[in-house]
């Protein structure tokens, strides 16, 4: 009799919800799948180049202190530990450089070289550095939410800056990652981190606004000669 009845249960169980096993992953921010394509179209024309401009993204340095844990902090799969794991300056540099090689493929007289390269040659005319302000990354099984604040500055090759002020970009994002609540089998894919266009529409505009400027275009022609 105990055997009919737990066979009858182990056959309900499998046609059950509560029987059925589903695989359900939280989140791992800032990888590139979860990047996603953008169009980005600057405040000003492109004006055109006789030679290509190098441009170089430097790691950027980071400025947050770490007092709390669990603040500023992501977990993952791939996490040290299950408070999980801080958010670092090169995940950062991969997302903005990722989104300048897709916004300048459209500039082909404008090449990103690697720090690596710079390190070599020293003769990029734009360097592009920066601080971690703050960011603040959680996920869980129904909410993604991401905040994150940075400075930008683009230099030239002598260190000197070549803006008024360094940019400030800010962003901030909260999905459900469940598309229906009450279905617990139909997970929503996180959809791209509205960051990554934050930052690249931001030196993509300064680097307009920088061609543009009459003095860097005349240095830029002395350069070429």
């Amino acid at each position: 009799m105990r055997l009919i009845i737990a066979a009858a249960l182990l056959l309900v169980g499998c046609h059950t919800p509560f029987g059925t096993s589903v695989r359900v992953t939280t989140p791992k921010p800032f990888t590139t799948p979860q990047l996603g394509t953008y169009e980005i179209h600057p405040d000003a024309p492109m004006p055109k180049l006789g030679r290509s401009l190098e441009v170089v993204v430097l790691p950027f340095f980071d400025g947050r202190k770490i007092n709390r844990p669990g603040v500023d902090r992501i977990w993952s799969p791939d996490a040290e530990s299950r408070r999980g794991r801080t958010v670092q300056p090169r995940e950062i540099r991969g997302i903005i450089r990722r989104g300048l090689e897709r916004g300048l493929k459209r500039w082909p007289k404008i090449r990103l070289i690697s720090a690596e390269e710079l390190a070599e040659r020293r003769d990029a005319e734009v360097i592009v550095s920066g601080k971690i302000e703050t960011c603040r990354v959680s996920a869980s099984f129904v909410n993604y939410r991401a905040e994150c604040s940075f400075s930008i500055d683009l230099r030239g090759s002598q260190g000197r800056s070549l803006l008024d002020a360094p940019i400030a970009v800010k962003g901030r994002f909260t999905k459900r990652i469940y598309e229906r609540p009450a279905d617990w089998r139909s997970v929503e894919p996180v959809p791209p981190n509205p960051l990554a266009p934050a930052v690249e529409r931001a030196i993509e505009n300064a680097l307009v606004k920088l061609l543009n400027d009459a003095a860097f275009r005349d240095g830029f022609r002395e350069a070429a000669h």
